[in-house]
């Protein structure tokens, strides 16, 4: 507590000529501030020294001592994979360095996000790292405290070491002075990656830091610690006295000699260990010979996802997110992810995706011939410009060359939003090229459409085939400089979040038609969207309105989740709601919106929460005043202005002061919602980080007196992460929203576009399943087309109910995701045993368990006699249509090999669904090169059946 306190004391103050603004991080032995340095201006790291004030006079003098000394040392590291030191001062008794403030976040937080690297990008990441650790070692500097963590990306795309020096320092004064080697919290290191000699006691060298490297390698290529125990002695006993786990057996398609290379790095006696870390990484890049074929140690480093805004780079005066110290973890949100972005069981699929194309034109850098070196300097450049903003949206690099790259939204999951992701990046790509000291002039192209993907199983890559790649690329290619060129169909579905200019046509090599492409301009000043009279939801709407009025006189607050699947209507019956409010109540409003990509900050979207509810901009002037008219003191209403700034840019969703800022933001919603009633809006909470699940949750605090109503739109994923949300809570009320009924959607139709027979609004009725917004797609493709319902094809699927389908179905689980498959082929129903027969790498129990999720997440329903059936026929089709043409004939003929007994036994049930099955495989395979064994010759099985005259459709002919 003590400590805490001296570190915020320093909070506002200025060391030198820099000024610190907030704690980045803090140890046993000192705090990093994030600070802003006045000559020159920049943004900066301080590492300010703050010895326990329990030490006597003279510990403190030898420590201060022997951290000038080795900060000398440190000075004169001057390596490219080692965080440089900008300056050494000391001031009040205090010592301190000035260091660069690393934005690229750290090994540690790749770990987090994705488990575990492949062996590939292991050698390039320590290939940088042992580099570093020889040329320290050569210079007689000891790291003592190597971990994922103090590995930190520059913004240029170099991995850095950090941290050198100080434990050491602090754990030598420490250990020899005052405490045993074994004290809780004094070992020197972290006991995770310590070798034995030190934990022995004995006389140690550089080979500790190759002891702790192949810990970091264990680490990096299985996902978890070699050694690893409830306590730090149970971890330090297994390090002297266990061999760790074989790494061959945990990931058996590693080499055998990757795992030996292993094992010498961590090897008891200091002496069998390598020579230095270069020679480490050699030998593992030797034995990585089977499975890599060559290492390209230049290669550009895909960094971990950057906090951006939505289209623009951070302003200058913006404070960079902190990645130098902070830790990040693994919320159950991105774990689900994770599960739910397993690669599917087949091997090839078939995808809506949007396809982003850039080139960049070098030549307009240099004035004459460049020197090679200069360019490489400008490609590596580049590309960590493309890696983090495509990373940041979400998006899949699939090819990184000199000058061009190109990225597929939509890959490795699709959320639904593909088209206007994309549209985010290309913007925001160019906005963060055309900020550099030396602009990129780019060109960019962005396309819509279906490709085939084949999934490797040994590997993280995918092979991407269609049309839509070829068609970005051109678009690129025929953009102008600093121009970005969309085609139709990603102008269709973005043009309501983004403007383009006027159309015109490009020549494509090999078509006889032209494409229509557009230039894409900007971002919607404000979104203008016609709306059509709500339908079926009177008895929700009353009951908002009703839970209104009892906030106004209860003066409490109040939480109501608004639950449903995409395009059931949540947005809709809010902006209804939100229309019939009356001015004279004197409502005040302010929203978050949760999205599904660039969220590495847990609380990030309060950030527009803030900005609103301060009316257009975060002052901490305005903060502090909303404390202080609300009655707390100007002491109170500082402390609790820095929680809520600290929450903004917190990158621990379980952070030590997380109580203190949710009472802070309590406090603050309150005191404002006290002045004039306030509706707070979450929107797609469903994304939101568990952290940001219970701050919604603490605002409905017994203690708010306040006329305040939360609401929160989610869809039933929330519910399956929170089953107990808002549970126990008074004040708390869930709407689900259920599909509209087959009256409701006809009546929707027929308001949409009164030109429409009553059959034909039937017929998109049937065809929407309720879903409004799929209904509304269908009329606007109709009226778009210039259709008015006559000779109308019903299999129309607009790209944006595409998308949201995709999307549903991209976040089943590989063995529920295989079963709707196979159903999409079935047709109207299937029965288990069906399932069992086709789906021979699933078991019965692992069928039945993903029978009852699809039935739990309504995807599925019961049929007649044990049977199931898709609930809905756009599922069907959508399903189907990710089916290759060798995964539907493979399941027709599967399906024919199910039903032959059945039929042979019961003709009249089963004849016409054997024979329907035996066409469609028949059909497909004459269409495509894909060879098919067909049981038998299905003219002469039909022969009986043809004699009953039953169906004409069954005289068609099946002979080759």
């Amino acid at each position: 507590m003590i400590e805490s306190s001296r570190s915020q004391a320093l909070l506002g103050k200025t060391l030198g000529t820099c000024r610190i603004e907030r704690i980045l991080g803090q140890g046993g032995m000192g705090v990093v501030f994030l600070a802003q340095q006045q000559r020159p201006m920049r943004y900066v790291a301080i590492k300010v020294l703050l010895p326990d004030v329990s030490m006597n006079a003279q510990v403190q003098q030898h420590y201060l001592a022997r951290f000038r000394r080795e900060a000398d040392v440190i000075a004169t590291l001057e390596h490219m994979n080692i965080v440089p030191i900008y300056g050494y001062d000391e001031q009040d008794g205090m010592a301190y360095l000035v260091m660069p403030y690393l934005q690229g976040g750290s090994l540690y937080d790749i770990l987090a996000q994705r488990g575990s690297l492949s062996l590939e990008e292991t050698i390039k990441y320590m290939h940088q790292v042992a580099q570093a650790l020889d040329y320290a070692h050569a210079h007689g500097v000891i790291h003592r405290d190597l971990k994922p963590a103090n590995f930190l990306f520059h913004s240029d795309g170099r991995l850095l070491l950090s941290d050198f020096g100080i434990a050491h320092i602090v754990q030598d004064s420490m250990s020899t002075q005052e405490a045993p080697l074994t004290s809780v919290g004094m070992l020197p290191g972290t006991p995770h990656f310590m070798a034995p000699e030190m934990l022995r006691g004995e006389q140690f060298d550089y080979r500790i830091d190759l002891y702790a490297l192949g810990v970091i390698l264990y680490q990096l290529l299985s996902g978890q610690l070699p050694f690893d125990g409830a306590t730090p002695f149970v971890i330090m006993n297994k390090h002297l006295q266990e061999q760790p786990p074989s790494l061959h057996q945990l990931r058996p398609f590693l080499p055998l000699e990757v795992d030996t290379v292993i094992q010498r790095a961590l090897a008891k006696n200091p002496t069998d260990r390598f020579s230095s870390a270069i020679a480490m990484i050699e030998a593992l890049s030797t034995a990585s010979s089977s499975s890599v074929q060559e290492i390209n140690f230049d290669a550009p480093t895909i960094l971990p996802f950057q906090t951006m805004p939505a289209v623009a780079a951070p302003a200058a005066s913006t404070p960079p997110r902190d990645a130098t110290t902070v830790k990040s973890s693994i919320s159950q949100r991105s774990q689900s992810r994770i599960r739910q972005g397993k690669k599917p069981l087949l091997a090839e699929e078939r995808k809506l995706v949007t396809i982003l194309s850039v080139g960049v034109d070098s030549t307009s850098l240099f004035e004459e011939t460049p020197d090679p070196e200069d360019v490489r300097a400008f490609i590596r450049q580049y590309h960590t410009h493309i890696q983090q903003v495509i990373s940041h949206y979400e998006g899949t690099i699939e090819q990184l060359a000199d000058d061009t790259a190109l990225a597929i939204f939509g890959l490795p999951q699709i959320l639904g939003d593909e088209a206007t992701r994309a549209c985010a990046a290309a913007l925001a790509l160019q906005q963060a090229t055309s900020n550099d000291r030396e602009s990129f002039l780019l060109q960019i192209g962005i396309a819509t459409g279906e490709i085939v993907v084949t999934n490797n199983s040994s590997s993280t890559k995918y092979d991407v085939q269609g049309e839509v790649v070829k068609i970005a690329t051109r678009l690129q290619q025929a953009a102008d400089v600093e121009e970005i060129l969309v085609d139709e169909r990603t102008a269709q579905v973005a043009q309501t979040l983004y403007t383009f200019g006027e159309a015109h046509a490009i020549k494509l090599k090999g078509r006889k038609q032209s494409l229509r492409s557009l230039p894409l301009t900007g971002m919607q000043q404000s979104r203008q969207i016609d709306r059509p009279a709500l339908v079926g939801r009177k008895q929700d709407l009353l009951q908002l309105e009703l839970l209104k009025e009892r906030v106004l006189e209860e003066q409490r607050p109040h939480l109501v989740s608004i639950v449903a699947p995409a395009g059931i209507g949540k947005s809709r019956l809010l902006e209804e709601f939100l229309s019939r409010l009356d001015t004279s109540e004197g409502f005040q409003f302010a929203t978050a919106t949760c999205l599904p990509y660039g969220q590495s900050l847990p609380y990030r979207p309060l950030h527009t929460l803030l900005t609103e509810l301060l009316d257009g901009d975060i002052d901490r002037q305005k903060i502090l005043d909303a404390f202080t008219r609300s009655g707390h003191t100007y002491e109170d209403a500082t402390r609790l202005t820095e929680h809520i700034l600290t929450t903004l840019d917190t990158e621990q969703e379980e952070s030590t002061d997380r109580e203190r800022m949710f009472s802070a933001w309590r406090m603050l919603i309150e005191s404002l919602a006290r002045e004039a009633p306030h509706i707070i809006i979450f929107e797609d909470l469903h994304w939101a980080s568990d952290g940001l699940l219970n701050l919604v949750e603490h605002l409905m605090h017994p203690r708010t007196q306040a006329p305040l109503l939360v609401l929160a739109l989610s869809r039933p994923e929330l519910l399956e992460r929170r089953p107990n949300w808002g549970g126990g809570q008074k004040n708390f009320l869930m709407l689900n929203l259920e599909p509209l009924s087959n009256v409701q959607t006809r009546e929707l139709v027929r308001r949409l576009m009164p030109s429409l027979s009553p059959e034909m609004c039937q017929r998109i009725a049937a065809r929407s399943g309720g879903n409004p917004f799929f209904a509304i797609e269908l009329v606007r493709t109709m009226a778009e087309q210039g259709n008015n319902g006559e000779n109308v094809e019903m299999d129309i699927l607009p790209d944006t109910v595409h998308a949201a389908i995709l999307a549903r179905l991209d976040r089943l689980s590989p063995q529920e995701r295989s079963i709707v498959q196979v159903a999409s082929v079935a047709g109207h129903s299937f029965h288990a045993t069906m399932l069992q027969a086709i789906l021979s790498d699933l078991s019965p129990d692992e069928i039945t368990v993903a029978l009852d999720e699809l039935l739990a997440r309504n995807v599925i329903e019961p049929a007649e006699k044990g049977e199931y059936g898709l609930r809905h026929t756009l599922i069907r089709d959508v399903a189907y249509g990710t089916l290759s043409r060798a995964d539907r004939i493979r399941f027709h003929a599967a399906i024919v090999n199910w039903a032959e007994p059945l039929a042979t036994e019961h003709p009249d049930e089963y004849m016409e669904l054997f024979a329907y099955h035996y066409r469609e495989a028949s059909l497909l395979a004459r269409q495509s090169a894909v060879p098919l064994e067909l049981p038998f010759d299905l003219n002469r099985a039909l022969r009986p059946w043809r004699r009953r005259d039953r169906g004409s459709w069954l005289d068609l002919d099946f002979s080759e």
